[in-house]
């Protein structure tokens, strides 16, 4: 979890809310380059919902407003193989996510997902 995103957005957490995945995603254009350039989303997935916040400045600089704040039931549904992004729609957004939250992003999905006992 990227500790530094979660202590940015603590305040907008509810109470008794604890987040479980925190990580940045890229929005924009489909090019490779461009999209290594444009700011990207902080995204803070909780036990309750997921926090979309937009960055102040700068690429990958603190979140200052939230954006929307949405259903915990929503799923990332990665799509395309694009290295190193890869293309996810959450709840209508078109984000992109670096392969190094990939990983972060199925988790969450997962546990979504009933488990047969």
């Amino acid at each position: 979890m990227r500790k530094d995103l979660v202590r940015q957005v603590a305040g907008h957490l509810w109470n008794g809310e604890s987040p479980r995945y925190a990580l940045y995603a890229a929005y924009g254009p489909t090019n490779y380059t461009t999209r290594r350039l444009q700011p990207h989303y902080g995204i803070v997935i909780t036990d309750r919902a997921i926090l979309v916040f937009f960055p102040r400045r700068g690429l990958k600089s603190k979140p200052a407003d939230q954006v929307r704040r949405l259903p915990r039931s929503s799923r990332f549904g990665l799509t395309g193989r694009t290295l190193p992004y890869r293309r996810a729609d959450l709840a209508g957004m078109q984000i992109w996510l670096h392969w190094q939250f990939w990983k972060d992003a199925r988790a969450a999905d997962a546990e979504l997902t009933p488990r047969a006992s």
